[in-house]
């Protein structure tokens, strides 16, 4: 309606005809809810207007070329623009009274809460009879379920209260109860089976890890990808590692870096037959160990892996070197002492005969020079020729030689008796200390080698008892290491090189412990085996019998009962190390 009076009152004001504009307005005398109708110009001035009910309107609600309208407490509020051709001739201001359509709106709402009332009543009425149908009955069944939750008690039986649908579904919960129970009686019988057959199973790998950490042996698992599955105790700590876990998944080769026999490995897994061999391993500077390696197939699958076992056996091959040169040893014992008898003999006919000649052509003796007139010889110039000639060069030379052999004949009758000296409880301390004195004054180490510029340093144990020995003895192996020593930190031409040899007296309870260590070249490895041999030298001709070190291993070993052995590695030095027992 608002719209259509805009539309009619565009002619009176284009023409400012206000008495058309007020016939058109008294229009609304008719419609008694329009309180006040205004007409404006296009200078929002009052044209004309209809009142029934005067109010001010706000300006501020007016636009140009859309309509407005909105609610307040004066009613409702129109505003409409009379627009010709996009151009604004006027607006049409309406007020209209809210009151009918308030009264209208409170009769709907009195009904909506009247009905709504009733339906709550009604509603309320039919759910006491289904809580008496249903409710009952389902909340039996939610506390019962509750019940079987939390108790686990599967005994419990709903009544059946009625023959309908609820009826069925008490009926049903029970029979889901019994057999619930039943499942899980199963079920809980079958937990305890896994659970025992776990703990068993964990049972059985605890006591197999610990009886395989209780060999002695290294055991290591691989698998066909060459990767570490399985380890015992023994392993990790040949490995000087903390855990399995820094073994475990790596590759083999990664960890046996001594394994440089690869391919018997493959052979194993290859063939499905058992390997072994074995390596030498330097586990660090001044401990190399002789392992026996033993390879074997887990299964006839080839995709199964393989088992290694290391043993270390450096004291077993020590012992079997040690048993094989103690009856080396004694077998030559026996030769040495026939040797020495069959060659004293002739040697000593040879020294004779050689200083006879030297006393028949000397120019002292005078019984010489009178037979010599006797002969009409003259005695100086027969001495002038058979020096000229070097005659009495080469007698020296042959006294000289069948001296040294008469030592060696001495020395190889040492080699094969058991000494008949007698022994007595003596400081070993001192008797070292002596031994060492007579080393520096000793003609060979002073001059050869000079023994005085090597640096000895002497660790002696305080609370060591004294030692049932021959001193004489002793003090003889204990001369032939040190010139061994000094011999060798002669041959030793570093620069800036400082010789020393370092003395260790030990009490190990039962036997006292001697090592005499030196920082020379050390042994070659290819000589190791033949330290011991009677007659073998590393010197020069003339300078050593090769039987020094063989005479004073049997003279711990045997006059002793004691062990002598060494540890050498080349560039570093040599250790011997030499055990007596107190009481021997």
């Amino acid at each position: 309606m608002a719209q259509l009076i805009a539309e009619s009152v565009k002619s009176p004001l284009l023409f400012n005809d206000t008495s058309g504009a007020d016939e058109l307005l008294s229009f609304f005398n008719s419609i008694p809810i329009v309180y006040h109708v205004i007409v404006l110009d296009s200078l929002d001035d009052e044209f004309t207007s209809f009142v029934r009910r005067r109010y001010d309107y706000d300006k501020e609600k007016l636009s140009d070329l859309y309509d407005n309208s909105y609610f307040d407490r004066n009613g409702l509020h129109i505003i409409k623009p009379v627009v010709q051709e996009n151009k604004l001739f006027g607006k049409l201001v309406m007020n209209v009274s809210t009151e009918n359509i308030k009264k209208k709106r409170s009769i709907t709402v009195n009904i909506f809460v009247f009905v709504f009332l009733t339906i709550m009543f009604i509603s309320y009425l039919i759910a006491l009879k289904l809580q008496k149908i249903i409710s009952k009955p389902v909340l039996e069944l939610k506390n019962v379920a509750e019940h079987i939750t939390y108790e686990a008690d599967y005994s419990v039986v709903i009544p059946k209260t009625c023959q309908n649908e609820i009826g069925l579904l008490q009926a049903s919960f029970n029979s889901m109860v019994l057999e619930l129970d039943k499942n899980i009686k199963f079920l809980r019988h079958e937990i305890e089976d896994r659970k025992r057959s776990q703990q068993e199973a964990h049972n059985l790998r605890a006591y197999l890890k610990n009886m395989i950490d209780a060999i002695s042996s290294v055991i290591i698992a691989v698998d066909s990808g060459w990767l570490i599955r399985q380890v015992n105790q023994e392993a990790i700590n040949f490995f000087s590692r903390s855990s399995e876990d820094e073994l475990l998944h790596k590759p083999v080769t990664e960890i046996i870096t001594f394994l440089d026999e690869e391919e018997h490995l493959r052979n194993c897994l290859r063939d499905r037959l058992p390997r072994n061999f074995q390596v030498n391993y330097n586990k660090n500077e001044n401990n190399q160990l002789s392992l026996n390696v033993s390879v074997y197939p887990l299964s006839q699958d080839q995709n199964s892996g393989i088992v290694i076992l290391i043993d270390d056996v450096t004291e077993k091959t020590h012992m079997e070197n040690m048993l094989i040169q103690n009856e080396k040893m004694m077998s030559l014992g026996g030769l040495a002492a026939g040797m020495a008898h069959e060659i004293n003999n002739p040697l000593g006919i040879i020294s004779q005969g050689v200083q006879n000649i030297m006393r028949r052509v000397s120019l002292e003796q005078q019984r010489n020079r009178d037979i010599a007139v006797e002969l009409d010889i003259n005695l100086d110039s027969l001495y002038q020729y058979l020096v000229n000639q070097k005659i009495i060069r080469y007698l020296e030379g042959i006294l000289s030689a069948s001296k040294r052999a008469s030592e060696i004949v001495s020395n190889m009758l040492q080699f094969s008796r058991m000494s008949n000296q007698s022994k007595d409880y003596k400081n070993i301390c001192e008797v070292i200390d002596q031994t060492i004195e007579l080393a520096r004054n000793e003609y060979e180490l002073k001059k050869k080698f000079d023994f005085r510029q090597i640096k000895i340093i002497k660790d002696y144990d305080p609370r060591l008892p004294n030692l049932y020995c021959n001193v004489t003895e002793i003090q003889q192996v204990i001369l032939n290491l040190l010139k061994n020593a000094a011999h060798a930190l002669h041959n030793k031409n570093d620069k800036g090189f400082v010789p020393e040899i370092s003395i260790r007296i030990k009490n190990s309870i039962t036997h006292v412990q001697i090592e005499i260590e030196d920082n020379g070249p050390g042994i070659p490895q290819e000589l190791k085996k033949r330290v011991f041999e009677p007659f073998f030298t590393t010197k020069e001709v003339g300078i050593g019998t090769g039987l020094g070190l063989s005479v004073s291993y049997f003279i711990i070993t045997k006059n002793h009962l004691g062990t002598i052995d060494f540890e050498s590695r080349a560039g570093t030095g040599t250790r011997f190390k030499i055990r007596i027992p107190f009481s021997s």
